[in-house]
């Protein structure tokens, strides 16, 4: 009865969670009332047939056509946005990066980059709206084209196989997501082990002194490797439970915790930043010392602000997640249960 209940679980997946439960019980009944005593493979293969497919049946249960882009294509929808998304923002911002470099007359500046940032930063996340936006659009055309057609009779008739049913999905965690965590840590990791004075930018002239003082920097790398070790270790707990719970979630708010007060005490730290880098940005922006060392001073808190929201907003989504996990798992536990 396996074929069942991944039918059953492929139908219930695109219906509110309210009616799950019970549309579960009432497809069940209704199956094992068209099947004989000890029905072989074939015989429910023949009644899920003629049940149709998974998302055709859902439909059923929806009173009315109310949303833009229904269950039969809402998955694919999502997966092709996030495809569609990635692909053009990454393809946009190396573009956007590359026309602005040969843009410049000379070798680039810093004050040439921050002049710049803001116009590739908004171009690419324009771009991931707009791409985004035209795949809805297409698969919204779709969606009230074949619901026409259904509806006028025109639809063409389309054999299935319930034998395709995919298993019922025990990972809720993608694979790709701690694998790209892990992948861009290391390569973070490399960065701050290896290249401490952060000389990135050069002049025509002579290079830009040092961004961050090398002792006093070298004195958090421990902290920094911890930390590194942190995340990195709650990335591979999700890798291999592959869905959320309380023990990832307890990591996850530890790694947050320690972040908030790494990052306090370096941002808060004046002897970790150049009093010669200082300087160099004072005479680049042609503004008086004071007002540079005020400027770090109100990014400082600004910073620390958004670093605090952001690690509170994580920190509850991880717990709110595992919770969902529980939910998740008692329902499938539902949908899978014999009666």
């Amino acid at each position: 009865m396996d074929l069942v209940e991944r039918y059953i679980y492929a139908v219930v997946k695109h219906l509110p969670k309210k009616s799950r439960i019970e549309v579960t019980n009432e497809l069940r009944a209704n199956i094992e009332d068209m099947l004989p005593p000890s029905a072989s493979t074939a015989a429910i293969k023949a009644v899920l047939t003629s049940l149709g497919k998974p998302e055709e049946l859902a439909k059923a249960y929806h009173s009315d056509h109310q949303y833009l882009i229904g269950p039969t294509y809402y998955h694919s929808f999502l997966a092709t946005v996030k495809l569609v998304v990635i692909i053009t923002m990454s393809v946009v911002a190396v573009g956007k990066i590359i026309a602005v470099t040969l843009s410049a007359e000379s070798t680039p500046t810093l004050s040439f980059v921050f002049g710049h940032f803001f116009d590739i930063y908004g171009t690419t996340v324009l771009s991931g709206f707009l791409s985004a936006a035209i795949v809805a659009v297409v698969f919204i055309i779709i969606e009230k084209v074949v619901y026409y057609e259904a509806k006028h009779g025109k639809a063409i008739p389309t054999t299935w196989d319930p034998g395709t049913l995919p298993a019922i999905p025990q990972q809720q965690i993608p694979k790709y997501e701690p694998i790209v965590s892990i992948v861009f840590t290391l390569i973070f990791s490399f960065l701050i082990f290896f290249t401490p004075n952060f000389r990135f930018f050069y002049t025509t002239a002579e290079p830009i002194p040092a961004l961050f003082n090398a002792d006093r920097y070298n004195q958090y790398l421990p902290f920094m490797m911890l930390y590194i070790a942190l995340y990195l270790a709650m990335n591979i707990m999700k890798l291999i439970k592959g869905t959320w719970n309380q023990q990832i979630a307890i990591v996850n708010t530890i790694q947050n915790l320690y972040f908030c007060i790494l990052a306090t005490m370096m941002l808060l730290d004046q002897s970790l930043v150049e009093a010669d880098f200082m300087q160099y940005l004072a005479d680049l922006l042609d503004i008086s010392l004071r007002s540079v060392k005020d400027g770090f001073a109100s990014a400082r808190i600004i910073t620390i602000l958004v670093i605090f929201i952001i690690a509170i907003i994580d920190t509850v989504m991880g717990f709110v997640k595992a919770k969902r996990t529980v939910r998740e798992n008692h329902f499938t536990a539902e949908i899978t249960s014999k009666r």
